[in-house]
Order: structure tokens, then sequence, then C-alpha cells
């Protein structure tokens, strides 16, 4: 598997493909454009809001247009991504290389560690004698000492994707699912959910999944304006929007305290006898954005073990 998995993908797969009318509509549904910008929101949303104070239109258009980028991405590469068996074959077979290799090091002869040690010869890109096994003490050197970390831990994540996504014994029983949509969900599940984040800001709490609703319309127009596809029976985002809607506002009311509570916990006094109380609602409000999070993000949820066979 590459590095190309992380990548955004070819300029081609990424750009918009669907009518402009479709741009537009999306847009038109955000007007009149007062935009909401959260209290902890970083520097350079702050300078793109102050960017576009003199016409809101605009950052609405670029916002629109990183949406259907986003999902040009994340469709290309949960297309080219691998499946979950092969992310652990692969990890198991690099762990195997690396014992291997420590192996073959560590068992080599006293002669062959001395020349490989350089210590009758200069060599120009000499390793330093501390990475290499001694010959003299039979230590297997710090090389061998971190690859073997390394394979340790390739297997703990081998027998963590087990547990967590399979039965203990094999990662990807019973489906076809690539490996990016089991971590971080359908890609149709992710982009409702940053179509939700840019609608509800323009929108507060207005967002509904009703057929012909501006929420249903502007996720269809953005995917129309992104893919190409207008269909409802093939992009299927009706079912969704409403599988998804109510754990969508949970979680925003959830972040908003929790961010509402720790701005004030920042500006406060630390003596204030209110603050334990304070810290308890924060706790509880991170406790339901976990809670909402795990029905946006299926592969969050905690799986059940699988059944132990009766003794006979």
């Amino acid at each position: 598997m590459s590095n190309h998995h992380f990548a955004p993908g070819p300029n081609a797969e990424i750009e918009p493909k669907g009518p402009q009318h479709a741009f537009e509509g999306a847009v038109d549904l955000l007007a009149p454009f007062k935009r909401r910008l959260e209290a902890h929101a970083p520097a350079d949303a702050r300078e793109a809001m102050m960017t576009a104070a003199k016409d809101p239109r605009l950052l609405a258009c670029a916002e629109v247009h990183n949406l259907a980028e986003h999902l040009n991405s994340a469709l290309y590469r949960a297309r080219e991504a691998p499946r979950l068996k092969d992310v652990v074959a692969e990890l198991g077979r690099a762990r195997d290389l690396l014992r291997d290799a420590n192996l073959a090091i560590v068992s080599l002869d006293g002669w062959s560690l001395f020349h490989l040690r350089g210590s009758s010869e200069g060599y120009r890109d000499k390793v330093e004698p501390r990475w290499l096994p001694s010959y003299e003490d039979g230590s297997a050197g710090e090389f061998v000492e971190l690859s073997s970390r390394i394979a340790d831990q390739m297997d703990e994540v081998v027998g963590m994707l087990q547990r967590r996504f399979g039965d203990g014994q094999i990662a990807d029983r019973g489906g076809v699912q690539n490996y990016e949509e089991r971590f971080l969900g359908p890609v149709k599940n992710r982009f409702i959910r940053e179509a939700f984040d840019v609608f509800d800001a323009y929108h507060p709490e207005r967002a509904s999944s009703s057929d012909g609703s501006p929420f249903f319309c502007f996720v269809h127009r953005v995917y129309e304006f992104a893919t190409g596809e207008h269909d409802e029976d093939k992009v299927a985002l009706g079912y969704k929007l409403r599988e998804l809607i109510s754990a969508l506002h949970a979680y925003s009311r959830a972040k908003a305290e929790y961010w509402r509570i720790e701005l004030m916990l920042d500006s406060g006094d630390q003596n204030d006898p209110t603050r334990a109380d304070l810290q308890d609602r924060q706790r509880e409000a991170k406790k339901q954005m976990e809670l909402h999070e795990r029905k946006l993000v299926p592969g969050l949820a905690p799986k059940a073990r699988p059944p132990r066979k009766a003794a006979k």
C-alpha cells in the first residue's frame, strides 16, 4: 500500500463534475450569508471571515466548492483504499520481515561482526558501533532493539484491528468494505456531516432531513455539483439524512456546550467555587459528543465480543 491513500487525489478526480446551476443553487440556500463563527474557531477561519466581510457570498461560494472537492476526494480515496484484511496482511508481512532481519543480524558470526563494525578498516559510511551487535559481550545493538520494538508494535496493532473489526482472529470477516470507510465511516456520512456543519453555520439549528427542506436540497445540490449525479434513486442521500440528522444536531449542541464551558474556565478564577461544577458539566458534554460521534462513525462504536464456545 502506498502513501497515495492519504493524498487528496489527482486534480481530475477532485474537481467538481456537475453543472454550474447546482453550485449556484447550493450557494443560494446559504443566503442571507450571515455566517456564524464558533468562539474557538482557529485564526485562519477568522481571517477568512474578515476577508469575506465585504462580500459574504464569496465565502459561501468557497465553502460550497470546498465541500464538493472534499466529497470527490473522499470518493476517490474510498475507491482506491485497500481492504482491512490487506492492511492487516501488510503489517504482518512487515513485522515478519523485521523479525527475520533481526534474527539474521544477531546470528552473524564473530568475524562478520568484527568487519561489520569496521574495527579493522575505514568505511566511508560507517555506522556507529552502538547500532550493531557486539562480538565482545553478545549484546544485540540498538538497531535490533529498536526494530524489535517496532515489530512488537506492529503485532499489537494487528491484534487491535482483529479485536476491533473482526472476531479476534480474522480482521475482515463478512464484508468487502474498504479500510478507509471502515475506519472513518462511509463517505456519504462524512459528506453529510461536513454539509451540516456549513449549513448550520449559516442557519443555526434549522437543518432538517425532510424532503424538499433547505438542508435536504443543499446536500443534494452540493452532491450534484461535485459528482454530476442528481438522481436520488442512485445517490440515496435521503435515508442517510434521516438516519444522521438527530445525531448531528445532538453532537453540535454538545460541542457548543463543551466549548462554551471551556471559554468560561479559561477566563474564570481558579478559585471560583463553581469551577468544579463547570468541569463536571464539561465532562458530561464531552461524553455526549463521544456518544453521538459513534452514531456518525459506526466504526467507533464498541464491538460486542464473540460468544465463547461452551465447554464440553
